[in-house]
């Protein structure tokens, strides 16, 4: 019996020794006929068509952005007169149809233009409509019982009568705050709610405006009622490999097309990949600034002054080895976002970059490689002008007080839509 077990002892051993000194012979064939980095270039080449969604439609980009101005073929002041928002439709009947190409979209009001009216509000898009501007951004954050709403702050402390995290909080909790509290225009828009993603989309389509929907937090559990604006329905084990745990997910009635009527955006290029991964129709833009994985706020004079003089950059991660991860993390996608690596692997429709990185070099490279850009957040009046008619590229702002007339309306007065 000994003998035995020595002897299938010993048999095993010898064939584990052949068989890792074949193992180490086909490695070394392997690695001498076809260098690491050949080897390594392949695997990324087919990982990279692997996980590579599709472009949304030209013609769906046009038709939500318009035609990048800086491809127009005709004179300065060709340019400059068609380089506006697209016509107030005042008929109601238009809502229903296809939308048309926004020729030059330039204008996108940031969170309903937040400085006009409270942001994130429904009286902020209907203002904003009144003043002629043909596109909103908005934000959309989760409750703590999975309810979408429209709200941009992890806290809602500053816009509100309230305290406290808003994902802590229940809808109903939220519901009772009122977010024109702190507003400059409080007076005007007392009692105003945060709104839900439902009924945000639902006034946009009704005012006939162009959404940027923007997704807060790196939270897929928002993907499933993104989707479902779209028509799209989640279900455990589906192709996102995201497990819908979302309730009561709304979707549009049948028949709105809202693939030419929004676009989602986000910091986070995984959620953008759910995104389109279940649906490679919806256009998405990546927004993008320096420090977004480590800093909660970011502008150039922070970044490059004394703090003492010129503020201070406010870290998102307060211990020393995670800031460090958060900062490596931000160097890498720094340096992929200026290749264009996640224009092209997300497929998406351009990217929305902040104002103070911008230059025309920059510029000049970026659209070399096809890759379209709104800037953000413009809102000095000189800035406009630079942006606009300089670098001609669509810019976000908060306020529309500074847009020429000719970007509203025939006889609109600023003063009487105040």
């Amino acid at each position: 019996m000994a003998h035995s077990i020595k002897w299938v002892g010993g048999t095993c051993f010898i064939s584990y020794l052949y068989m890792y000194g074949f193992l180490l012979l086909c490695i070394d064939t392997l690695i001498s006929s076809f260098p690491p980095t050949i080897i390594g270039s392949v695997i990324l080449f087919i990982a990279y068509h692997y996980v590579k969604l599709p472009p949304p439609d030209n013609d769906q980009v046009e038709r939500l952005l318009g035609r990048d101005p800086w491809l127009e073929e005709a004179d300065e002041s060709s340019i400059l007169e068609n380089f506006v928002n697209e016509e107030s439709n005042n008929d109601a009947s238009k809502n229903d149809q296809p939308t048309k190409a926004l020729r030059n979209m330039k204008v996108i009001a940031h969170r309903g233009a937040g400085l006009d009216a409270p942001e994130n509000s429904i009286a902020s898009f209907r203002k904003c409509k009144e003043r002629g501007c043909s596109a909103v951004e908005f934000d959309v954050s989760l409750t703590s019982d999975g309810i979408p709403v429209i709200f941009h702050d992890r806290f809602v402390d500053r816009l509100t009568d309230g305290t406290g995290e808003l994902s802590s909080m229940t809808f109903a909790e939220a519901r009772k705050l009122d977010i024109a509290h702190n507003h400059a225009f409080s007076e005007w828009y007392k009692g105003e709610c945060i709104p839900t993603l439902e009924e945000a989309v639902k006034e946009c389509l009704t005012l006939g405006l162009t959404m940027f929907i923007d997704i807060k937090e790196n939270d897929v559990g928002v993907v499933p009622h993104i989707l479902g604006l779209f028509g799209v329905e989640m279900k455990g084990g589906d192709a996102t490999g995201v497990a819908s745990k979302a309730a009561n997910v709304w979707m549009p009635p049948p028949g709105t097309d809202m693939h030419s009527k929004a676009i989602v955006t986000s910091f986070h290029p995984y959620i953008l990949y759910l995104v389109r991964r279940a649906d490679p129709r919806i256009a998405c833009t990546l927004a993008w600034r320096p420090f977004s994985f480590s800093s909660e706020s970011y502008s150039a004079s922070s970044a490059l002054g004394p703090s003492s003089v010129n503020g201070s950059i406010r870290r998102r991660h307060p211990g020393m080895f995670s800031n460090l991860g958060a900062k490596i993390l931000d160097e890498v996608m720094g340096w992929c976002v200026w290749q264009g690596i996640p224009y092209h692997l997300l497929g998406l429709a351009g990217f929305l970059i902040h104002k103070d990185v911008l230059s025309p070099e920059m510029l000049r490279q970026w659209r070399a490689k096809g890759v379209r850009i709104i800037a953000w957040t413009v809102n000095n009046p000189a800035e406009k002008q630079y942006f606009a008619k300089i670098l001609k590229v669509a810019y976000i702002t908060d306020t529309l007080d500074a847009e020429s007339n000719h970007h509203l309306p025939d006889g609109l007065d600023l003063a009487a839509t105040r």
